[in-house]
């Protein structure tokens, strides 16, 4: 009734995993691609992926289609921004479901 599932696991570090995984999977696909660029900070140069938009013209194969809704969050934001780092993704994706969390 409620999506409870007794004994689950919803810490950082799963989360983490899970995405990491699924953007993964994107890049191998082909949807994402990563630029590596290199960013000047107060301590110096450092190297950083950029998260941009590969080929999106075919749909995902039926068996990765629970990935769309990820998918479209990269393409919309391309749409009308730089790409964002991958660092910052990650950050923004893992603050997202800290706030869904109980």
């Amino acid at each position: 009734e409620t999506g409870d599932i007794s004994g689950r696991r919803a810490d950082t570090a799963v989360q983490s995993i899970a995405v990491t995984a699924m953007m993964l999977d994107l890049v191998l696909m082909g949807k994402l691609t990563l630029e590596f660029t290199n960013k000047k900070g107060i301590f110096g140069t450092k190297e950083q992926a950029l998260v941009c938009t590969g080929d999106v013209s075919d749909p995902l194969p039926p068996a990765a289609a629970f990935l769309q809704s990820l998918l479209d969050k990269f393409v919309e934001y391309n749409k009308g921004h730089e790409p964002r780092s991958l660092q910052s993704w990650m950050e923004k994706l893992m603050m997202s479901f800290r706030e869904k969390s109980p």
